[in-house]
């Protein structure tokens, strides 16, 4: 789809520069290069700028919908597992590991696997800081190694508030920018 009536020389680049034909740092020096009034050129630009953006627009819709198909066959997938499993294990009885299945075109097996479960962290926390450096049955106990720390993380929508109120912070700036915008 064209919003608007390019000329052949800007669409000429255009489908150059999709082709792989222009390099990337090639890009500005190769619009320089193509004759005509200042005045025209950029206007020719933003216009192709223009169409560039709607069919990037189109693309992305078009890729929302394959997301949204993507995640309900995902989900419906996610069920028919989810009956399988409890059909094996009800078949198997509680607490048993499901026998292999197989049939000419699929074979439905388990394999075994363990997770730890932590229902009160709070309580485990507390626990292993109390026993740090210990060793039980042959295991060290090191709070280094069982504990894991978050690092900061800044909030830069409240420091820029702060910046501007005055507050200074070394090393934190406001930085003022200019953003070219096309309507």
């Amino acid at each position: 789809m064209k919003l608007y009536e390019i000329p052949d020389m800007i669409q000429q680049f255009l489908d150059a520069y999709d082709a792989g034909d222009v390099p990337e740092e090639a890009f500005d020096d190769t619009l320089e290069s193509l004759t005509g009034d200042f005045a025209q050129k950029l206007d020719d630009c933003a216009c192709a700028y223009k169409g560039l953006l709607a069919e990037a627009k189109e693309i992305k819709a078009e890729a929302d919908a394959l997301a949204a198909r993507y995640k309900a066959k995902k989900a419906q997938a996610d069920r028919m597992v989810a009956y399988m499993d409890k059909q094996l294990k009800r078949a198997a009885g509680l607490g048993v590991k499901p026998a292999k299945l197989e049939t000419a075109r699929n074979v439905l097996s388990y394999r075994t696997s363990e997770a730890v479960d932590v229902p009160d962290v709070e309580s485990v926390v507390l626990w292993i800081q109390a026993h740090d450096h210990e060793e039980i049955n042959g295991v060290a106990v090191n709070q280094d190694d069982l504990l894991k720390y978050k690092e900061p993380e800044l909030s830069k929508t409240a420091l820029k508030t702060a910046l501007k109120a005055g507050l200074i912070v070394p090393g934190a700036t406001v930085k003022t920018s200019f953003n070219l915008q096309i309507k």
